[in-house]
Parts: C-alpha cells; sequence; structure tokens
C-alpha cells in the first residue's frame, strides 16, 4: 500500500510541476511583449524555479517508490537497522 501513495505523490508533484513550469514559461513570454511587463521576467523565473524544485522532488518521490520504500510492517524502523 506505501508504493501506491508514494507514485500517487510522485505524480500529482510531477503535475503540479508542469502546470508551474509552463506558467513561469508563459510569463517569460508575456515580459518580451511590447505592452507587456518587465515585472512578469522575475515572475516567470521564480514559477519555473518552483515548478523545477517540484519535477526533482515528484522524480525523488517516484524512484523511491521504485526502489520499494514506504512503510514496512512490523520489526524496528528502517533508519535504526
Amino acid at each position: 500500500m506505501g508504493k501506491t501513495f508514494l507514485y500517487a505523490g510522485a505524480g500529482i508533484l510531477f503535475l503540479i510541476g508542469l502546470c508551474l513550469l509552463g506558467y513561469g514559461i508563459l510569463n517569460v513570454i508575456g515580459s518580451t511583449s511590447a505592452s507587456g511587463s518587465a515585472r512578469l521576467l522575475s515572475v516567470g523565473l521564480g514559477f519555473g524555479l518552483v515548478g523545477g524544485v517540484f519535477l526533482a522532488g515528484g522524480g525523488g518521490v517516484g524512484c523511491g517508490a521504485a526502489r520499494g520504500g514506504g512503510p514496512r510492517a512490523g520489526g524496528p524502523p528502517a533508519w535504526s537497522r
């Protein structure tokens, strides 16, 4: 059951990351317009950076799920072994 939640969490992080990255790219493109605001560039870079962090987090959680992460039934915690 633990792997299922890790895969679901990874998928959700990927989707959020893609949305933030896409919104950041649109803001950067909008800042280059003649009627666009220069403020959109910093906002777009910020959203792109946060989106990249979410994508990296989703990749990390996905790798953790593939390696067999998640809670173990019984026994001492994994960090104490």
